[in-house]
């Protein structure tokens, strides 16, 4: 019965837990949003002033909006007005923000979020399942295959092909917006525009909106549906259990990382008007208050999320010590039946409890002193067993090279993947092999603009004249070199904090709690707001995104122990994730193009797409072709990615 009260006593501590570090990235995130708008390269004060204005006026506004108190003073002073909704005005437009002006934003970021989690996260939790039930089926296969293609699409182009077909080809769906023009607005409720259109008995007004949606959840349901599979196939492979209020923290801190870049990029094709697209306009207007704001409003879904995802975490692990427990449930004595329907905890329980949680905690500390005072020592064993590693792994290399070379090259997605991204570095090497235009010349400027394909553009012109094929030969350099450039800086931090980080579990964790503040903001607006203070270079982006890549490959070197094997384990690691993290990078680069940040003296396959998107129905080679290229490149990586997993996975299980 102590085990009973204890596992219940642990399952409340565990939600006071995951109520406490919801509050802590609360305030690592506000902080953090605070130092960065900061930052920001122009002065609040004044876009609050007239175009002439005298020292006094300048000197007095300044004073109102406390910008000239400490910057411990203004912290408290942000923190208060954000939850008293006392935000002020948009600088640029002169708009006073609010709860009542925020709501009906919100409340359109939210109903995006809300239907396509529920339709992508139930279809991709089921599909998920039924992948790992069927392992090593037909079924498995195909569902693996599908969560592949999902995660390679770029949501911009399949959100124009949408566009393409079922509105300017057969006028099904509205291609953007969130309402017809000329439709208006249901009466303020709660600014949800459906529960507000129920209210006022305003069907039309359901309606439309609903058919305006359509499309853009889809394009959500798609990648949620293909990154949901991933993930409940790699929680049930690895088992509940095994995991941590902590690592669940991180896991569902990525999946946010990876979310709101994703509703930025469907808000933004679809001009749905949503929270993340005032954002990201506020970001490029460099508006000090509202940006501040509405980055809050954004640190604030994800706490919840987080919260929430912990909380579940949590039941679901505790349940499943119920079904451990009821198997190994021995019968009570006779004399002691009553007592079975009963929990409570004896004094003597209560003190042997006690006893036991002191002992543990002697023994962690020994533990840390143990590994402090061997620090030395591993040291040097860590960089010898790495030379004879090195030595003896060289010396097998030759042997097993041949024999393993061919076992890879009988997967069909290492084959795959392998001829994409060599063709690729083929191309980035030598981009004139399939085109005539110098980088120069396809940056030059030309008649005949948005021309279809003919003998002299094979796949048409863009804006200025531009040949599509040469953009995309020059488009493919710049995506392989910027890449590999970015993930090579991932990968030395991660080397370095991993290999700190499996010197002890306490190091570990230290680690791991000093690479959370890198997460709770997403990547996409961390660099949009980075670039703002810095400067639009590719140095600044590239500097910026390796920085963000070294919690995943920190977290990669961490699970391998500092013993006699380590550099085998370590080079086989970077092979496996090295191709994932490059198509995500690839992605990254090419959306942040499409949101129109980035060096523009480079040629960026994402900003190519976007300067497409207003001649979509008459000139759609300009983005299709684009598109299509950037799919296939991420999905070379990607499959490299999973053929290698698999590859190195059957030969843990066969040694």
């Amino acid at each position: 019965m102590i085990i009973i009260e204890n596992r219940n006593h642990r399952l409340l501590l565990n939600v006071i837990y995951s109520l406490i570090i919801g509050i802590i990235i609360l305030f690592i995130g506000m902080t953090i949003s605070f130092i960065l708008v900061k930052l920001f390269p122009n002065d609040p004060v004044l876009a609050h002033l007239p175009k002439y204005y005298t020292p006094e006026e300048y000197k007095s506004m300044r004073h109102k909006l406390w910008l000239d108190r400490p910057l411990i003073i203004q912290f408290i002073k942000y923190v208060n007005d954000f939850f008293t909704a006392s935000w002020g005005f948009a600088g640029i437009y002169r708009t006073r923000w609010g709860w009542s002006y925020i709501m009906p934003i919100m409340a359109r970021t939210v109903d995006l979020i809300i239907f396509s989690m529920i339709l992508g996260g139930s279809l991709g939790y089921m599909l998920g399942k039924k992948a790992f039930t069927y392992r090593n089926t037909v079924i498995h296969k195909l569902i693996r295959l599908f969560a592949i293609i999902g995660i390679s699409i770029p949501i911009f182009s399949l959100g124009m092909l949408g566009q393409y077909f079922f509105s300017f080809k057969t006028g099904i769906l509205p291609p953007i917006g969130y309402k017809s023009p000329g439709i208006g607005t249901p009466e303020f409720f709660t600014g949800f525009r459906i529960i507000d259109s129920l209210i006022t008995g305003e069907l039309y007004l359901l309606t439309d909106y609903l058919l305006h949606l359509v499309m853009p959840v889809f394009c959500l349901s798609i990648i949620f549906l293909a990154v949901f599979i991933r993930q409940t196939y790699s929680n049930l492979e690895n088992k509940l259990r095994k995991k941590t209020i902590t690592s669940n923290t991180l896991t569902t801190l990525g999946l946010c990382g990876i979310m709101f870049p994703l509703f930025i990029l469907i808000e933004v094709t679809f001009n749905i008007r949503g929270i993340v697209i005032y954002l990201i306009n506020y970001i490029a207007l460099l508006d000090y208050y509202i940006t501040l704001n509405l980055l809050t409003i954004i640190i604030m879904f994800i706490v919840i999320i987080v919260t929430l995802s912990n909380i579940i975490f949590s039941i679901l692990k505790f349940r499943s010590y119920e079904t451990v427990e009821s198997k190994l449930y021995i019968k009570p004595l006779e004399n002691h039946e009553k007592q079975e329907e009963e929990i409570f905890v004896t004094e003597s329980g209560l003190k042997s409890i006690i006893i036991n949680k002191y002992n543990e905690f002697k023994r962690e500390l020994n533990s840390i002193k143990n590994s402090v005072g061997s620090f030395k020592t591993k040291s040097k064993n860590y960089f010898t067993n790495i030379r004879s590693d090195l030595k003896e792994n060289l010396k097998n290399l030759v042997k097993s090279s041949k024999k393993n070379l061919i076992k890879l090259l009988k997967r069909p997605y290492v084959l795959i993947g392998l001829f994409i991204v060599i063709l690729a570095i083929i191309l980035a090497i030598f981009p004139q092999i399939i085109t005539q235009y110098s980088l120069n010349d396809v940056q030059g400027v030309y008649p005949n603009s948005w021309s279809p394909p003919n003998s002299a553009h094979p796949l048409g012109t863009t804006e200025f004249g531009r040949d599509v094929l040469g953009l995309i030969s020059w488009g493919i350099r710049y995506l392989i070199f910027f890449g590999f450039n970015t993930v090579f800086l991932g990968v030395l931090g991660g080397l370095l904090f991993g290999t700190l980080a499996s010197l002890h579990r306490w190091a570990r964790k230290v680690i791991i709690i000093f690479m959370i503040p890198l997460l709770i903001i997403p990547s996409m607006i961390l660099i949009m707001l980075t670039e703002d203070i810095l400067g639009q270079r590719s140095e600044v982006m590239m500097g910026m995104i390796g920085l963000l890549l070294i919690p995943s490959f920190t977290l990669v070197m961490a699970k391998i122990p500092l013993r006699k094997g380590y550099f085998k384990s370590f080079i086989k690691n970077l092979i496996v994730y090295i191709p994932l993290e490059l198509g995500f990078v690839i992605l990254l680069i090419t959306s942040l193009g499409f949101l129109g940040f980035g060096d523009y003296s480079t040629i960026n396959l994402g900003s190519e797409i976007s300067n497409g998107r207003l001649h979509l129905e008459e000139a759609p080679w300009t983005t299709f072709y684009p598109g299509l290229v950037l799919f296939l490149l991420v999905l070379g990586f990607i499959f490299l990615h999973y053929g290698f997993k698999n590859h190195f996975q059957l030969e843990r299980i066969l040694n």
